[in-house]
This record gives structure tokens, C-alpha cells and sequence, in this order.
């Protein structure tokens, strides 16, 4: 059964266990996926520049600012935010020393209710599996603050899973595809993009059956790679049968895609409080 009885579960994915193991879940692939695309952002629009980057769930092991410095990123403010107790990694140490990066780090930290920070409004916000951790008005709360600490011409970037009838134990609350998009754009923020991040096979075939060249491609794709990095590659094409998505979100040029969160399919979570979203 989903964790429904807490209001915050502190689950934290590690890639050294992952190394150890010597294998890597679809989750952590598709993790590892969704930090190069914010690198690739960052770097593509030269967005990191001076820029305060803050990262919500940042995880313990800091993996997205340890990725942009070793992808030579330099002369960027960053505060890591999670509910976890923080320690700087050491592989961060002399770029903080040597004044080529300022990190402030917010451990044992509830996001939500975070009215000021250290270097100001952020220009980039992230929150990477965060969402489904939170009970239903946590969540809201969280997706609201957001919004007020983002820069009037800053973005975000949201992953969760979508809720399709059930919900890993460790998640408190799993959102709908149609649930999340609703609430956002509820919120006043624009959804400029998403994209799926994971996708089951199931899904993914029935989608592309009439497509003869397609189903081919992915038989032959699927000859050679497992099943946990397959369901990764097809998945950013489709968003509203992935499993997971993430969210590109902005203040700007508003249209609405989604209906209105009380227009929605309800349950709208996984949680027994699902109508707490709307609270």
C-alpha cells in the first residue's frame, strides 16, 4: 500500500547504492536523464551565468550541481533545499573555496513554506521527484511557493510520476497526468513543454501499432536494450501515457491546455485526501 499515513516521506535515491549494485532502475536512468536536460538547457541558452539555480529534493548527494561543475559550469549561485540533513560534497569544496560557485544548503528544510532566500528570487527552479512525497496539500502549498520565489522571467522544471490506478509504497501522494497539469496552470503558471520520462512498453506498443516503420524500430531497439533503459527512450514523445513527466514551467505567455483542477477525473491522487489539492 502507498505511505498515505505520513504527510512527507524522506526516501532518498542514491547512485553510489546503484553503483554498487551495478545496476540501474528505470528511475535513476531516467533521473540521470533528467539532470542532462537541465544541463543541456543550461548550457544551450548560456542560463547559468550568474544565475541562482534552486533545487527543491536537491538529494543528499547534490547530484545536479556535482553534473554542472564537472561539465565545467562556473559563476552560478546555488541553494539546495531538502528534507534530509545536507553536508557540501567534497567534490564541490574547491569550486566553493576558490569562489566559482556560491552554494547555500537548506537541510531538514520544508520547501513549502520557504519565504526568503539567501541570493534572492530564483532564476531556475527544479524539483525532481519531490511532488509524490507530500500529502495533497503540502503538495499545493509547495507549488504555490514556487511561484513566489521563482523570477518574474525565470523557469521551472517539475518531475513526479503520474497516478494510473496505483502508486509506489513510499509515495504519499501520486498525482493524475490531467490532475497535475490542471493545478499548474490553476496556479498561473504556463506549461511551456513536458515531456514523458518513462513509459510502460504495454502503453508504448499500443500507441504505435498502426505505425508499421515505428513498431519496428522499437522491436529492434528493444532486442538489444533491457527494459528499464527501453522505457526511457521513447517516453519524451509521449507525455499523457508516461508513467513519469517532467514539466517545463514559466511565468509568461499564458495559455491554458488543461481543464480546470474541479473540472477534472477525480480521484486526483493516489491519497485518501485527494481533494486536499484543491485546499
Amino acid at each position: 500500500m502507498p505511505n498515505v499515513n505520513r504527510e512527507i516521506d524522506k526516501t532518498h535515491l542514491s547512485i553510489d547504492v546503484a553503483e554498487q549494485r551495478l545496476f540501474l532502475h528505470r528511475d535513476y536512468i531516467a533521473h540521470c536523464f533528467r539532470w542532462s536536460h537541465i544541463v543541456k538547457y543550461l548550457l544551450t541558452r548560456r542560463q547559468y551565468r550568474g544565475k541562482h539555480i534552486l533545487d527543491i529534493g536537491c538529494g543528499k548527494d547534490l547530484p545536479l550541481p556535482r553534473l554542472m561543475y564537472s561539465t565545467m559550469f562556473v559563476d552560478f549561485k546555488y541553494t539546495g533545499c531538502d528534507m534530509n540533513k545536507l553536508t557540501l560534497h567534497p567534490m564541490l569544496q574547491p569550486a566553493v573555496d576558490n569562489g566559482k560557485i556560491e552554494i547555500e544548503l537548506l537541510g531538514q528544510t520544508d520547501a513549502s513554506v520557504i519565504k526568503d532566500l539567501k541570493f534572492g528570487k530564483a532564476d531556475i527552479i527544479i524539483s525532481f521527484e519531490c511532488l509524490e512525497h507530500m500529502h495533497p496539500r503540502i503538495c499545493r502549498r509547495l507549488l504555490a511557493n514556487i511561484y513566489e520565489l521563482l523570477a518574474d522571467d525565470g523557469v521551472v522544471f517539475i518531475s513526479t510520476p503520474c497516478f494510473n490506478g496505483s502508486a509506489a509504497n513510499n509515495h504519499v501522494s501520486e498525482l493524475t497526468y490531467e490532475a497535475l497539469g490542471a493545478v499548474l496552470e490553476d496556479l498561473d503558471f504556463n506549461i511551456d513543454s513536458h515531456y514523458g520520462t518513462f513509459i510502460s512498453q504495454r502503453d508504448l506498443y499500443t500507441r504505435i501499432k498502426e505505425d508499421e516503420h515505428l513498431t519496428k524500430l522499437c522491436h529492434k531497439l528493444n532486442d538489444y536494450y533491457n527494459s528499464e533503459i527501453f522505457s526511457v527512450i521513447f517516453a519524451p514523445l509521449y507525455p499523457e501515457l508516461a508513467r513519469n513527466v517532467i514539466w517545463q514551467l514559466s511565468k509568461k505567455n499564458k495559455v491554458r491546455k488543461f481543464k480546470y483542477l474541479k473540472d477534472v477525473k477525480t480521484p486526483w491522487t493516489s491519497n485518501k485526501d485527494w481533494m486536499e489539492l484543491d485546499a
